[in-house]
C-alpha cells in the first residue's frame, strides 16, 4: 500500500494502484472537470472591450460575452442616469412617498380611533352603515358621543354623524358658517374652524394630516 495525496482536496490515502491521484470517485470527476476548465480558458482568446459607461478597458467573462460594463457599479449608474433622465425615478420617488404617507395615515388613524373611541369605531361605523344619523350623508362620515363626554366610549353612547352636522351640534356658531378663531372670519372647516386652524388643532394633538 502507497501513500499518496489527493490533487483535489488535498486529503493523504493508501492505494495500490500506481495511477491513481485521486482519494475516491467524486473527488476524480471534481479535479477533471476543473482540468478541463482550465484548459478551455487557456485556449480562449481575452475579449477586450471598452466600458461603455466610464471607457476604461476591461477582459470580458467568457461566460458573457455580451458584457458591456466593467462592473456592477458602472451598471448601476448609468441605469440611476437613465432613470433620472426619463423622469421615471422621480415618479417613483413620489409614488413611494405616497403610499409612505398613506401608510403613516392609516396608522396614526388606527391610534386615533383606539384612543378616542375605544376601539369601538369600525363597530359603531358598520352598525350604521357609514350613513349620517342625522342627515343621511355618506360624505365626510366622523363618529359622535352623544352625552358629549369623550371619555365615554361606550357603543350606545355613539353615534355615526357627517362632519357638518357634527359642527352643528358641537357649536353654535357654525350657523353662520364662520372660524370660531378672534379675528379669522373665514368660512369653517370643520370643528366650528378654517381648514388652517383645523389641521393647526389636529396637528397639536398628536395626528398628522
Amino acid at each position: 500500500m502507497e501513500k499518496k495525496v489527493c490533487s483535489f482536496c488535498g486529503k493523504e490515502f493508501e492505494t495500490d494502484k500506481k495511477g491513481k491521484i485521486n482519494c475516491s470517485i467524486i473527488c476524480g470527476v471534481k479535479d477533471n472537470a476543473k482540468k478541463r476548465q482550465l484548459k478551455i480558458v487557456t485556449n480562449r482568446k481575452p475579449i477586450i472591450k471598452n466600458c461603455v459607461f466610464c471607457g476604461h478597458e476591461f477582459q470580458v467573462n467568457y461566460r458573457c460575452p455580451k458584457q458591456i460594463y466593467c462592473s456592477k457599479i458602472c451598471a448601476i449608474r448609468i441605469n440611476n442616469k437613465r432613470a433620472i433622465d426619463s423622469g421615471r425615478k422621480r415618479e417613483e420617488r413620489k409614488r413611494y412617498r405616497e403610499r409612505h404617507r398613506e401608510r403613516i395615515n392609516e396608522h396614526d388613524r388606527q391610534l386615533w380611533y383606539k384612543k378616542q373611541f375605544g376601539g369601538l369605531h369600525p363597530i359603531a361605523l358598520a352598525r350604521d352603515n357609514a350613513t349620517c344619523q342625522r342627515c343621511g350623508s355618506k360624505e365626510q362620515i366622523v363618529m359622535h358621543h352623544i352625552d358629549l363626554n369623550p371619555k365615554n366610549n361606550v357603543l350606545e353612547n355613539l353615534k355615526t354623524l357627517c362632519r357638518p352636522c357634527h359642527c352643528f351640534i358641537h357649536h353654535k356658531h357654525t350657523i353662520e358658517k364662520i372660524c370660531s378663531v378672534e379675528g379669522c372670519g373665514k368660512r369653517f372647516y370643520a370643528l366650528g374652524r378654517c381648514r388652517s386652524h383645523y389641521s393647526k388643532l389636529r396637528r397639536s394633538q398628536g395626528f398628522i394630516m
